[in-house]
């Protein structure tokens, strides 16, 4: 169905078109992307409704970043590497061509460069989800698995890159913070005396490693989409605790999805200060707090787009009776 584009040409003809949607979509400026070996001043493409840049302008080297504060600072981090091989080039990016003559974007996943946020090929390929596969053959006849990212013409597929940056995100946090917590742990031990109370900070640290993989966990079961609302761009959705994170006494409720809700940040502001709540049945409950004017404005009350399993129940019922606001 899809074979891989070698020609140098072709190629770089194929980013071009991508390079020309996503500047249909997102703002050209100026910035200055930071890579393991210095720093310089690029052209990007920023597209803030998606919460990432591009920058496509030399051919070969195409940096992405995710920008999770949504704020675009004078100088960006790269996320992740889509580089496009050609006869040249031997990067993780593909151009694929389908039988209609159509060009697509596609990646063989994994991430590099420094700071203990490396990812594995095969680890990247296991936790990404909502991207599809395709197989290809490559030239010396072995199959290559690929992430289909989209036609290079279509606005499609922005939606497709900007959700597998978002991962890749929090993938590389994940590793990251696992990486440094790993040579803590290997620096203590090495140690004669132990510093007072390190294995309760251990214990808190190890608890943390797993807030990535709680959002990812908590999009996952309410369906990629905010809980009430059904909103399902991934950059307005968050992953809110239903027990709250300083009132879990035990650790696994940290990090445990049945504890966690998906909610866009108007239902997240509201739940996290308990001005609103949920019945096991998905009804909610409104806080006297809230004046019939906001309730209005805020479009409350709502209801959750399901049933509350019997485990999230028992975080729901700590939340009505200890955070919520009558």
């Amino acid at each position: 169905m899809f074979e891989i584009v070698k020609d140098s040409r072709a190629v770089a003809s194929a980013l071009r078109q991508w390079r020309d949607t996503l500047k249909a979509h997102g703002k050209e400026v100026a910035r200055i992307i930071t890579y393991p070996g210095g720093a310089d001043e690029n052209g990007i493409i920023w597209l803030p409704k998606r919460r990432f840049w591009a920058c496509i302008e030399h051919e070969g080297w195409c940096p992405y970043g995710y920008i999770k504060n949504e704020k675009l600072d004078n100088r960006l981090n790269i996320t992740i590497e889509i580089n496009p091989a050609s006869t040249q080039r031997n990067g993780r990016g593909r151009i694929l061509r389908d039988k209609n003559n159509k060009t697509f974007l596609a990646h063989r996943g994994g991430k590099g460069g420094g700071r203990g946020g490396q990812i594995s090929i095969q680890d990247f390929q296991e936790k990404i989800e909502r991207v599809p596969h395709v197989e290809v053959e490559r030239n010396d006849g072995r199959t290559e698995r690929l992430f289909l990212l989209g036609e290079t013409s279509s606005p499609k597929t922005i939606t497709t890159v900007a959700d597998y940056i978002e991962q890749t995100f929090y993938l590389s946090e994940e590793a990251r913070i696992n990486n440094r917590l790993m040579n803590l742990v290997s620096h203590i031990e090495k140690q004669d005396e132990k510093p007072p109370g390190w294995t309760d900070t251990l214990r808190e640290i190890l608890a943390r490693v797993g807030q990535p993989g709680f959002r990812r966990k908590v999009l996952k079961r309410w369906d990629y989409a905010c809980a009430v609302s059904g909103v399902r761009n991934l950059s307005l959705i968050r992953a809110s605790h239903i027990r709250p994170w300083s009132e879990c006494s035990i650790e696994d409720d940290r990090v445990n999805a049945m504890n966690g809700l998906a909610l866009s940040p108007n239902y997240d502001a509201l739940f996290d200060s308990g001005l609103i709540s949920f019945k096991d049945n998905g009804e909610m409950l409104v806080s006297s707090k809230l004046s019939a004017s906001d309730r209005q404005k805020l479009a409350v009350p709502a209801r959750l787009r399901r049933q509350l399993s019997d485990e999230e129940c028992r975080y729901m019922q700590f939340h009505r009776e200890e955070i919520f606001s009558r």
